[in-house]
């Protein structure tokens, strides 16, 4: 084994300047380590309100999603926890609130969409709301009056967007007006066999003269149903001229588009206005504006574009769902997914505490009653002793009286000074003993172990009181009354043994049992608090877009929860200290006790000034000092 070497450094000459230029840099490491203390308060600070907020989101969240499992009265639980981390999932994916996502939910499953595929259409409605601007619950309804008027055999979702966004394209008309007018044509549309596909047609064609939405969804309903009704004038002509009724015609093959000219046609030949073949204006002006040289032209066109609708959805998503307003959703969509998560987790913690305290309260309450006896006694042992105590010092005042009249204020003060202490003692052990007890039953551990302190505070208020008064009396007293001093003291030390020791045994029972039930809960919180850490950590990978946003909530916020010290490049640990060990490669740890290989023993005097030691140390600490890393100094800077 190599042979160890010691230098000894010698400082020679004027020192003044170095202790000047160190007193500088004390300073501002004190500085320095105020700062990151303030940033650690205020991170956890930070923390705190965000696990408090998790709980809020996680409350209202469930309390909407119970309000969806109404309808389905015969979902399993493992279906609920699969339902509700679809509706997380697809907020975060899509950027929208759950808050927005859930009344949706419930809006599709009002109106039939099945549960197997509902997740489906709250996409194609979300892509929908998205790329139409407007709210998911008009998306939702807008759509599902389409599948459902028509049925889902003969449109889909997605088919049923792709048309409306292509109308909105062709037409003026926005999302919004056509999802809350369709309901006045679809089901009769429906009914007579016309295509949604021509009723989009039909309104974009006649929204795009200029007729405005409602309007023109009361024209074609009227026109409709004039066409398809037997014993309208309508129908009785159109019978006349193509020998069919209305749903006959559009049952082999016919469009209501061909209906209309075909009426034009014969409004033409007998010198007429279409309007005149049509017993209501509402009914006359669609068919005019329909069968006019430019609503022709503009109605077949909007037809052909209808038959190549698929992907309009998608197309619309795509160019809405950029810009910074839709990152922003998305950030806000994602941070409140994760802090439902995190509530979520708070909240099982709870429960599995309470859950504990449930099966185990019993036996908490039958220990209370086994340790309590041995608590009365204690405390009418302690107000025994202080009897005792208060008969020999009245002894020995009388026994005195007589020779040490000089002696009698100082006798009183000690007296009273012992009965205070003594008294004062017994209260607080009394006050925390039926606080500890009163604490455990109600579950409050913070409030249990503040009166085992006052237990033990109290008792060593009586015990020191009686020691200080027995000494002093014995101090001041030896002399005239050594006799009665000591017989005294014989029964009052015998006295305050006995009953202290009794004391002692007893709180040191109380202390164990309930440390035992204690300690199982404190396993229980740290385990579920350590999960909530876990989830809070993953926060800033959540989030989408990284970069500035991700260090701000590493660094401030989730910095006091500890970083690791990483020793790739070496260092030396003088505390303990957590680290990273083995990060770039295999690393020897050893002591340092254990290292040798220093060589033998050596003394090296060099003598210094103390300007030259400011000049070459001090530089050095104050680039150390704006070199320390911000996480690694909230955990070992005091």
């Amino acid at each position: 084994m190599a042979k160890q070497r010691t230098l000894k450094v010698t400082i020679v000459g004027d020192s003044s300047s170095a202790k000047r230029a160190f007193r500088e840099a004390e300073g501002s490491a004190g500085r320095f380590a105020g700062a990151v203390k303030t940033g650690a308060k205020a991170g956890t600070l930070a923390v705190a309100a965000f696990s408090a907020k998790s709980v809020v989101e996680f409350a209202g969240f469930e309390k909407g999603m119970n309000e969806v499992f109404t309808l389905l009265p015969n979902i399993s639980g493992d279906a609920m926890d699969e339902m509700s981390d679809q509706v997380l999932d697809i907020a975060k994916d899509f950027g929208v609130m759950p808050a927005e996502v859930i009344p949706a939910l419930y809006q599709a499953l009002s109106a039939g969409v099945p549960p197997g595929n509902v997740f489906e259409f709250m996409e194609t409605a979300i892509r929908s709301s998205i790329g139409g601007v407007t709210n998911l619950e008009t998306s939702v309804d807008g759509i599902t009056s389409v599948v459902n008027a028509f049925g889902s055999e003969v449109i889909t979702a997605a088919e049923a967007s792709d048309v409306m966004f292509t109308t909105v394209r062709l037409g003026k008309t926005t999302f919004d007006e056509l999802a809350e007018r369709l309901f006045q044509v679809n089901p009769v549309a429906a009914g007579l066999g016309v295509t949604f596909g021509e009723v989009g047609a039909a309104m974009a064609a006649l929204t795009a003269q200029g007729v405005p939405t409602r309007v023109a969804a009361t024209q074609i309903r009227t026109a409709m149903l004039e066409l398809g009704k037997e014993g309208t004038t309508a129908s009785d002509i159109f019978q006349e001229i193509t020998g069919q009724t209305f749903p006959d015609f559009i049952a082999g093959g016919g469009t209501f588009a061909d209906a209309l000219n075909i009426m034009r046609t014969h409004a033409d030949d007998m010198d007429l206005s279409v309007i005149d073949l049509f017993s209501s204006v509402e009914a006359g002006n669609a068919a005019l504006a329909l069968t006019s040289e430019q609503g022709a032209q503009a109605f077949q066109d909007a037809l052909a574009e209808m038959d190549d609708s698929s992907g309009a959805t998608q197309a619309a998503f795509e160019r809405m769902d950029q810009g910074l307003s839709r990152t922003w959703d998305k950030i806000k969509a994602t941070a409140t997914v994760t802090m439902v998560e995190v509530g979520d987790t708070i909240v099982n913690a709870v429960a599995a505490v309470k859950t504990f305290w449930d099966e185990h309260f019993d036996a908490i309450k039958a220990k209370v009653d086994e340790i309590w006896p041995p608590i009365q006694e204690t405390i009418v042992g302690v107000v025994e002793t202080i009897r005792v105590i208060v008969d020999a010092v009245i002894t020995a005042v009388k026994v005195i009286w007589s020779g040490a009249h000089d002696e009698i204020e100082t006798t009183t003060r000690i007296v009273w000074d012992a009965i205070k202490g003594i008294v004062g003692g017994t209260l607080l052990t009394i006050k925390g003993i039926i606080d500890t007890v009163t604490a455990l039953i109600r579950g409050d551990w913070s409030a249990a172990w503040t009166g085992i302190k006052l237990i033990f505070e109290g008792v060593w208020r009586v015990m020191s009181a009686t020691v200080r008064t027995l000494f002093n009396a014995m101090k001041l007293f030896i002399s005239s009354v050594g006799s009665v001093i000591a017989g005294i003291w014989d029964a009052l030390w015998g006295r305050v043994r006995d009953t202290f020791k009794g004391a002692w045994e007893s709180i040191v029972d109380v202390v164990r049992a309930a440390w035992r039930v204690i300690s199982d809960i404190v396993n229980a919180v740290v385990r579920a608090v350590d999960r909530v850490i876990t989830k809070i950590k993953s926060i800033p990978d959540a989030i989408p877009g990284g970069g500035f946003i991700s260090d701000v909530v590493k660094n401030v916020i989730l910095g006091p929860l500890g970083p690791l010290v990483p020793f790739a490049a070496g260092g030396v640990v003088t505390k303990p200290t957590m680290a990273l060990i083995g990060e770039s490669g295999p690393e020897a740890v050893v002591p340092l006790n254990q290292a040798g290989g220093l060589g033998g023993p050596t003394t090296i005097v060099v003598n210094l000034s103390g300007e030259e030691v400011a000049r070459v140390l001090v530089p050095s600490v104050r680039r150390g000092l704006l070199e320390v890393d911000m996480d690694n100094a909230g955990i070992g800077l005091r």
